[in-house]
């Protein structure tokens, strides 16, 4: 069996006592910020108490610097402004960080962006030229799906693309 340290990664020290356990959640949520259920999945590596995990969640939300509405929110405004992800993609990836399906509805609920032209912008940002090509069509239809856009988004991405290019 192979060990972590063999692939230039640091084998995880086991905690002996909560404080470990904390300061390991702290460590990960100063390099970037995590929904409570990965930061439990990191917590588990460190420890097979769970009473600790659960304690050292309820500090680091005490403390405000665990949140998942918080979370949900730098996610969406983070997917929205630099990766240009569509709505299906977004949602997606916060329930694979285990974000509750009713949290995720309802920030989409209030958010008030647009992915129309989100779907736009991405497309006009991969093909500046006209389409003239099925192919090329199809695959930039692939490409947009990928990025989380639904048929309709597309289709209307294509039909601004074209009048812009006039």
């Amino acid at each position: 069996m192979f060990k972590a340290s063999q692939f230039g990664k640091k084998e995880i020290r086991p905690a002996e006592k909560l404080e470990d356990v904390n300061n390991y959640g702290l460590w990960h949520l100063s390099r970037r910020d995590h929904s409570i259920s990965e930061l439990r999945i990191k917590l588990e590596r460190k420890t097979d108490n769970p009473e600790w995990i659960e304690e050292s969640i309820d500090c680091l939300k005490q403390l405000k610097y665990l949140d998942d509405e918080r979370y949900v929110q730098n996610f969406l405004k983070d997917c929205n402004e630099y990766k240009k992800y569509g709505p299906s993609r977004i949602k997606q990836e916060l329930r694979l960080k285990g974000i509750d399906k009713e949290m995720i509805n309802q920030t989409f609920l209030d958010s008030d962006f647009d992915y129309f032209e989100a779907a736009v912008e991405c497309l006009n940002r991969k093909c500046r030229d006209e389409i003239t090509d099925r192919k090329e069509k199809d695959k930039l239809t692939r490409f947009l799906l990928s990025k989380g856009f639904s048929f309709d988004m597309i289709k209307y991405a294509f039909e601004q693309h074209l009048k812009e290019s006039d």
